[in-house]
């Protein structure tokens, strides 16, 4: 193998990048290590592709033999998992965030070494985080098994540079605790009296109000309310697609939902006000959550009810009044039928409570 450090010019504005020029097996590839500005200290530059040169050769050497180079060998995970966050673009971005923080919370307390670095990552310590999760971090439902799939997404990226070895965390399989793995909707239902309640009780935010029954009637979550134009209400059916799987939604309207929503405004114009007055950006969900909460209890309703009850009560009331389980989860945007399958087996064990009570 030949390796030789060369300059290229970009422009006549006197930048230039290093570069390392590679032949092997009688082919040549190249790969930029270093670029140079005008009005760098050039001497200096030229020290650091030097070092940047042997580094290049240590990890090129180390990887042909199986081995973590040397100079990554320092780095902590939490860092690297900092630096991953920094240049992560998917939506999916916040959960990344979350799993984490649970990552640092578990090195702090069940690990005492914050600064862990990938070499000292042993497949106990990636087994005992997802224990931690399971049991430890105050996580219900999926969340757990979602949070450690992000954790190994992280870890896979971290082996493909080359910062560890693949042994310490691919045997590893999450195993859901009872409670994550029953087949049943965990979240809070309302039933028809209780939408009917909603409806005739003040709201202190209306928008908020008639946001969260449009998705009582629609099966649309927050996401897709805060941005859900008129256009896409045609001649009274709702033509969008969730934000979290692009999966179109194509669902009639109800004209009691319809008639609750007033005049239609103009094509691009928003279906609902969903802004901070004072800072004019979107409200959070923890705001809008709070706005819920004090509506349902002057309503007497008791239910922790969120921002996604909503929809997950449009699911159930359609399965309560028959509709075949693949039409559900059309109208839901669901990619798997067995996610819509929970909510069939929420209303099963309504129907089993209700006749298992008769005299």
């Amino acid at each position: 193998m030949g390796v030789i450090l060369r300059k290229r010019k970009h422009k006549d504005d006197g930048t230039f990048s290093y570069y390392v020029d590679i032949i092997e097996n009688n082919q040549r590839r190249t790969k930029t290590i270093l670029k140079v500005r005008k009005g760098d200290n050039l001497k200096n530059k030229k020290l650091e592709a030097d070092r940047l040169l042997i580094a290049f050769l240590d990890e090129y050497e180390s990887i042909k033999q199986g081995k973590v180079p040397a100079y990554k060998k320092d780095v902590s995970i939490i860092d690297y998992c900092d630096r991953y966050i920094e240049n992560y673009v998917q939506t999916d971005i916040n959960t990344v965030i979350s799993s984490v923080k649970k990552f640092r919370l578990f090195l702090k307390e069940k690990v005492k070494q914050e600064k862990l670095t990938f070499p000292n990552l042993t497949e106990f310590i990636v087994e005992n985080f997802a224990t931690y999760l399971n049991y430890e971090a105050n996580l219900n439902g999926t969340t757990p098994a979602g949070y450690f799939k992000k954790f190994k997404k992280i870890l896979n990226c971290a082996k493909k540079e080359n910062y560890l070895q693949a042994s310490v965390f691919e045997d590893v399989i999450f195993k859901k605790k009872p409670e994550a793995s029953e087949k049943v909707v965990k979240k809070q239902i309302l039933d028809e009296d209780e939408i009917l309640l909603l409806w005739e009780t003040p709201c202190g935010n209306n928008e908020v109000k008639k946001a969260f029954m449009f998705g009582c009637y629609s099966g649309l979550g927050m996401a897709e309310m805060f941005d859900l134009k008129w256009c896409e209400i045609p001649d009274s059916i709702l033509s969008t697609f969730r934000k979290k799987n692009k999966i179109s939604i194509r669902n009639k309207i109800s004209e009691r939902m319809l008639f609750e929503l007033g005049k239609a405004g103009s094509g691009d114009e928003l279906v609902f006000n969903l802004k901070n007055k004072s800072t004019g950006k979107n409200l959070t969900l923890n705001g809008i959550n709070g706005v819920i909460k004090r509506w349902a209890l002057k309503a007497g309703i008791t239910k922790h009810l969120t921002s996604y009850c909503g929809r997950h009560s449009f699911a159930t009331r359609l399965l309560k009044n028959g509709v075949n389980l693949k039409v559900v989860a059309d109208t839901m945007g669901h990619k798997n039928i067995n996610t819509t399958a929970k909510y069939l087996n929420h209303v099963t064990d309504l129907r089993d409570q209700a006749t298992a009570g008769l005299c």
